[in-house]
């Protein structure tokens, strides 16, 4: 089995976007080991591509052009790594944010994931602990968790009218 670490980009996240216990912002009172740039912390945007010798499972798609110019850049790092989109039979979210989902969409409003025959979506409780729900592109039923956002498929069914071509990702 290999782990793979893909880069789709980083986002420059403002200080004040930070939490301490509590919900308390940060201030000027940053740890000093944290090291900002022009004022921000940068935040790497990963997915990881899990390949058992026959068909990879990837953990989160990254944000496709859904947000920041400087993230959407897994495609590239699938093929610097010589991963076929083809080989990726199932998908796995952390969680839900935009910047670890949307990369079910290319930027051109294409299926990213040709292949992908399980969508694995936790879904979270008030404790913020949960348990995995999923389903399997033989059935078009999908669990109440499932953003509107992600759709189960059939076959190769068009992006909905949101994702056609010349539009932004899930904007």
């Amino acid at each position: 089995m290999t782990v793979t670490s893909l880069r789709d980009g980083y986002v420059d996240m403002p200080v004040r976007r930070l939490r301490q216990p509590g919900d308390i912002a940060f201030g000027d009172d940053l740890p000093s080991q944290v090291s900002l740039v022009d004022g921000a912390l940068r935040l790497s945007v990963n997915a990881f591509a899990i390949d058992d010798g026959n068909d990879i499972t990837l953990i989160d798609t990254g944000s496709s052009n859904a947000w920041h110019s400087t993230m959407g850049h897994l495609p590239e790092a699938l093929r610097e790594a010589k991963i076929a989109t083809g080989r990726i039979r199932t998908v796995a979210f952390t969680h839900t944010h935009l910047d670890h989902i949307h990369g079910l969409i290319l930027a051109d409003g294409g299926d990213g994931f040709p292949q992908l025959s399980r969508l694995l979506v936790r879904e979270l409780n008030s404790t913020c602990s949960g348990k995995w729900r999923g389903w399997n592109a033989s059935t078009t039923e999908h669990s109440p968790s499932t953003p509107d956002s992600v759709w189960a498929r059939t076959s190769r069914p068009s992006p909905p009218p949101a994702m056609k071509s010349g539009t932004r990702a899930f904007a």
